[in-house]
């Protein structure tokens, strides 16, 4: 889902996979867990089988729509009914050996327990917890054998705790790549940033420049140039002109635009990707000055949703842009009628809404992004940013 970290995918995916394999455990443990009854008080056995193994079943749903720390909350429970489980077991034998002289099902199927270990908690705690339970179902093993025979139950012990490590280590490895990944999106998305910075800089000197020269400057050097006005206007009109080139090569000394500059950005910003945007509304009302990494993040926003807009929106198109603002905030709003997307099913290596609008406007205080679209419904990509 859009705005989802890699390694925030990566958890809800292993709560779905271990959601979905608790279940095939449990199905290939059940004949073992009916014969297995007898041998245990029944006020230990039964409450404690049905937690242990509906507990992380609820991951598989969970997984796909819960937060994080109601995933991570419900596998902890988990960990702790298993360890449980192990302990009050040995506790409450009542017959040994159990039938067929096998071990305690649980053993076979606590790698559901390492797995949900992993959700819930960090590596040092997934480790010790495995290790322990290994050691704990030894033990266990020993006590129903029956026959004191210490090296079955060590190699029982053994085994169960390999392929509890194996599995903890899989998905740990897993968890980390999408924390790996995050980080080096974000060193991408920081040189990104400012590299768009740096271009976007020029191209607000540019712009602006053009914009100057060709509404201001122009009736400058007509005054200027003028035989009938006096020496005074025509000296205060070069001084003025000479201000303004001034201000034209360097730019604004303290990096912020104020709302007539920044809206003279957002045209040439909603132009210059593609003729026939049509531009409304006014910032007029906005009473303070826009910082320069605020105008970068909010013109790179708005030139990538007009491209995308391009890129996929179809043929004969309608695009418009609409600003509003009141004394502290700003709204951009760019939308087209175009054929639309489901934003759910965006792939998250498709980086243009996710990095380059989404992140570029959530890295800047104040700032923020919403893109609302439906298949046939177009698209609308919404830009705030408050100087409060």
């Amino acid at each position: 889902m859009i705005g989802r970290s890699a390694a925030e995918r990566n958890l809800r995916l292993l709560a779905i996979a271990t959601g979905f394999g608790t279940i095939i455990f449990t199905l290939l443990a059940l004949p073992a867990i009916i014969d297995q009854a007898p041998y245990v008080q029944q006020f230990v056995y039964a409450p404690l089988t049905v937690l242990f193994c509906t507990l992380p079943v609820l991951l598989a749903p969970l997984g796909r729509w819960a937060r994080v720390r109601t995933i991570r909350a419900v596998a902890r429970v988990h960990t702790v009914v298993a360890g449980l489980f192990l302990v009050l077991w040995a506790v409450a034998i009542v017959a040994v050996p159990l039938t067929g002289d096998r071990g305690p099902w649980l053993l076979d199927v606590f790698a559901s327990a390492a797995a949900t270990a992993v959700i819930a908690w960090p590596p040092t705690v997934v480790w010790a917890y495995v290790v322990l339970s290994a050691v704990g179902g030894g033990v266990l093993r020993y006590l129903t054998e029956g026959n004191g025979n210490a090296l079955l139950a060590v190699q029982d012990g053994v085994s169960s705790g390999a392929f509890c490590l194996f599995i903890a280590g899989l998905l740990m490895v897993t968890l980390r790549a999408g924390r790996e990944q995050d980080a080096a999106l974000e060193v991408a998305l920081a040189d990104a940033r400012s590299a768009a910075e740096v271009e976007s800089r020029a191209r607000q000197r540019a712009r602006f420049g053009s914009f100057v020269h060709d509404d201001v400057i122009t009736s400058l050097l007509a005054a200027a140039r003028a035989t009938s006005s006096s020496p005074a206007i025509r000296g205060s009109a070069q001084r003025a002109l000479t201000r303004l080139d001034t201000f034209v090569a360097v730019g604004p000394a303290d990096g912020r635009l104020s709302s007539d500059a920044f809206e003279v950005e957002l045209r040439s910003a909603a132009s210059e990707i593609v003729d026939g945007v049509r531009f409304s509304g006014s910032l007029a009302a906005f009473g303070g000055v826009i910082p320069s990494p605020a105008a970068v993040a909010i013109t790179g926003a708005l030139g990538e949703a007009i491209r995308n807009s391009l890129r996929h929106a179809g043929q004969n198109v309608a695009r418009v842009v609409h600003v509003t603002a009141t004394e502290h905030a700003i709204v951009i709003e760019a939308s087209d009628d175009g054929r639309g997307f489901d934003p759910s099913r965006i792939a998250p290596e498709r980086l243009g809404i996710r990095t380059s609008i989404l992140g570029r406007m959530a890295a800047v205080t104040g700032g923020s992004a919403l893109v609302t679209s439906a298949p046939g419904g177009g698209t609308r990509v919404t830009l705030s940013w408050s100087a409060v």
